[in-house]
């Protein structure tokens, strides 16, 4: 339940999920990334980053202002993998919303639950953008989600949302049995795969959601012109994709800036990100054929913003 916190509002993960569906949530991603690539329109700076090295962790904050929305917050996130071996989660996140006008605080927001859900609310976007600007069939097969996690999981449900594959496999180096038969119970197509390479053999859509790998995918273990959202490994010790994948294919990003800074398969490799995403959306960059096209996500402060803002006027207007 919503609680006044002295002047604050606490909005809980269970209000954050029942306002942001995915029929809400991918619409507003989508035209937040497109926003982010408009003058004027959205002011993010890169995120700020604390690296705990005791304790495998890290700290970051990002603000995030988007005008026509009238959203203003600053998410705090930590990421600590080794809480997965305590039953912990990796990420925990709160929001601080703000009014826009004023600047006085509105609302604390559950901030893991909206980085779960918006972080795969822009790649089903950004999937739905790329397939459309290229001219793809509507019809999509296979999908492929690397990491069983919590954004492996929310990807695997947005991805059946927008695109009703026949199939989606799941892969991860802990095992993807027990999100395939979460999924399966939820009466989607899941199946788990054997190994990595058996999970990308022929997948229209892949979906990386891990820390790191230790084998990188390559080249030939992806089919031409797939598409892959690169969502995990989002610092620059960390990759997940192979040089050689990199170099043959297009990539993108939500925040070109940031992904030349803070992305390891970026910033290792010196690959050539063409452009964002949101110019693809707004149909000024257009997408090539025969290549694997790659949307590398880091996440924006303006898609928290954006998703607090909305879970707090959905709430407001209930009231």
């Amino acid at each position: 339940m919503s609680q006044k916190v002295g002047p604050l509002l606490w909005i809980s993960e269970c209000e954050v999920r029942k306002a942001l569906t995915w029929d809400v949530l991918v619409p507003a991603m989508r035209d937040t990334l497109a926003a982010f690539c408009k003058q004027g329109l959205v002011e993010q700076p890169l995120r700020v980053r604390i690296h705990d090295e005791e304790n495998n962790g890290f700290k970051l904050v990002m603000p995030g202002l988007v005008r026509p929305n009238a959203a203003l917050a600053t998410k705090i996130l930590t990421m600590y993998p080794n809480n997965a071996a305590i039953g912990l989660p990796s990420h925990n996140a709160i929001i601080v919303l703000f009014d826009s006008h004023t600047g006085l605080p509105a609302a604390i927001v559950d901030g893991t639950s909206v980085t779960e859900l918006r972080t795969a609310a822009a790649s089903a976007a950004a999937t739905l953008a790329i397939r459309k600007a290229r001219g793809d069939s509507e019809k999509c097969e296979v999908v492929a989600v690397i990491g069983a996690g919590v954004q492996g999981a929310a990807h695997a449900r947005v991805m059946h949302h927008v695109l009703r594959p026949t199939e989606i496999r799941v892969w991860s180096r802990g095992g993807g049995e027990q999100l395939t038969h979460a999924l399966l119970s939820e009466g989607l197509p899941a199946v788990a795969a054997d190994s990595l390479p058996a999970a990308l053999q022929g997948a229209d859509v892949i979906t990386t959601c891990t820390f790191k790998l230790d084998d990188l995918i390559q080249e030939d273990w992806v089919k031409p012109e797939a598409i892959i959202n690169a969502v995990g490994a989002a610092n620059k010790g960390q990759r997940e994709l192979s040089t050689q994948l990199l170099m043959s294919a297009a990539v993108y990003a939500d925040s070109a800036e940031a992904a030349q800074v803070e992305a390891g398969d970026v910033v290792q490799t010196g690959v050539e990100v063409v452009g964002e995403v949101g110019k693809i959306i707004s149909g000024e960059l257009q997408v090539p054929r025969g290549k694997v096209i790659i949307f590398k996500s880091l996440g924006l402060a303006a898609e928290d913003a954006v998703a607090a803002k909305l879970v707090f006027d959905r709430l407001n207007t209930a009231t």
